[in-house]
């Protein structure tokens, strides 16, 4: 069907997949829980603070639980290393770089009403793997950006952001387009406790501690992972994946 509203108000449909543009995400997932429907939505989550507000009313409101799709917190590598810094004494120190590669400013995501720009709709996903880290919540955040007269770079597409959580832990995020592509995407290096971690673009990790290195591969950023535990609370009444309270402070600080 061409109809969002054939599938939403179906009775014998009981979980809806968002994965639209970024512009109807929020209406969507604000009519689907309306409907005490289960929600998958892909990241953003919502525009704009109204939209917010509008998916918070509606969330107290259903029976449907609400997931979004920032899956890096599921990944095996991601899992691994808050397990390596659980014992120690907090705070946490990390740098998420994420050689982002360039789109056009053209493209549909670059678009204020359509697509959101990059920092709404790509860099919630590093804001949200920084709270699953730390298992604490954003507090503080400060960004710049670059300031070029180069009319093919979009200044809010080179920025750093720097993110102070409630447990003293800090995260800094370096998004940029202006690197190379065959340096790969995401890089993350975390500190605490004498010890320290890198992954590198999913593919493996190293985990130093007492003076030795010990490198892991990675097996996907998972996503696999997130749509298996996100079915296992619907079927089985497992606890939520990500707490609504965290997807509405991902989008707070974006």
């Amino acid at each position: 069907t061409s109809d969002s509203l054939q599938i939403i108000e179906d009775p014998s449909t009981d979980c809806i997949f968002i994965t639209t543009r970024h512009n109807l995400h929020a209406e969507l997932v604000v009519k689907a829980l309306k409907q005490h429907k289960h929600v998958f939505v892909e990241k953003p989550l919502a525009l704009s603070e109204d939209e917010l507000t509008q998916i918070i009313a509606a969330y107290s409101d259903s029976r449907g639980e609400l997931m979004v799709g920032y899956n890096r917190r599921f990944s095996p590598l991601m899992k691994e290393t808050k397990e390596f810094f659980r014992p120690l004494q907090k705070p946490l120190v990390i740098h998420y770089r994420v050689n982002a590669g360039l789109i056009p400013k053209k493209h549909w995501s670059q678009d204020p009403i359509e697509g959101g720009g990059r920092i709404i709709g790509e860099v919630c996903h590093f804001i949200d793997t920084i709270q699953f880290l730390t298992d604490a919540e954003p507090v503080e955040v400060y960004a710049l950006s670059t300031s070029s007269t180069n009319s093919s770079i979009l200044d809010s597409d080179n920025v750093n952001i720097s993110i102070r959580m409630s447990d003293g832990s800090i995260g800094i995020i370096t998004y940029t387009t202006l690197g190379d592509v065959s340096l790969g995407k995401e890089r993350i290096e975390a500190f605490c406790g004498s010890s320290s971690m890198i992954i590198n673009d999913f593919i493996d990790a190293i985990f130093y501690r007492d003076g030795k290195g010990k490198r892991v591969r990675g097996k996907g950023k998972g996503i696999f992972e997130e749509l298996k535990i996100f079915l296992n609370r619907i079927k089985n009444g497992e606890p939520a994946p990500i707490l609504f309270k965290s997807l509405i402070q991902t989008s707070i600080v974006t």
